[in-house]
């Protein structure tokens, strides 16, 4: 039996980074804080269909799709996680497991790449211009 953790960790992967605001501040309680954080932004999440984790890795708080994918489009989700109580901003980002700085350089290059071919409206994995929805 394999854990889904470990395995998850094995590839790269799209998350979003969650920073919080004055919970920071809040000194003896700070864990307390945190917590609440974590269940308020999970309590938020929980419908989404395939699942998303929300974690406190090394200072940060962290949100990961099963298999290295996100359930659904960044920007619903930013949406979404934006509107719970103590979040400060929310960034996209990938998380990289390889120490290599090659391979930390490649992921950074492709996903600005993929962002970038988004903001001008073009489909990251075909480069054909993406549908206008309105």
């Amino acid at each position: 039996m394999t854990n889904d953790r470990t395995d998850e960790k094995k590839a790269d992967r799209r998350v979003l980074i969650i920073r919080y605001g004055e919970v920071a501040l809040k000194g003896m309680n700070k864990p307390y804080f945190e917590r609440v954080l974590l269940e308020r932004l999970r309590f938020a999440l929980r419908d989404l269909a395939g699942g998303i984790r929300v974690e406190r890795e090394d200072g940060l708080i962290v949100a990961y799709g099963k298999g290295g994918m996100l359930p659904c489009a960044e920007d619903a989700l930013i949406r979404r996680i934006s509107k719970v109580f103590g979040v400060a901003s929310v960034s996209p980002a990938v998380a990289v497991f390889d120490r290599d700085i090659r391979a930390v350089s490649a992921a950074a290059t492709e996903f600005m790449r993929g962002r970038l071919m988004e903001r001008e409206g073009i489909d990251p994995t075909c480069g054909a211009p993406a549908p206008m929805t309105f």
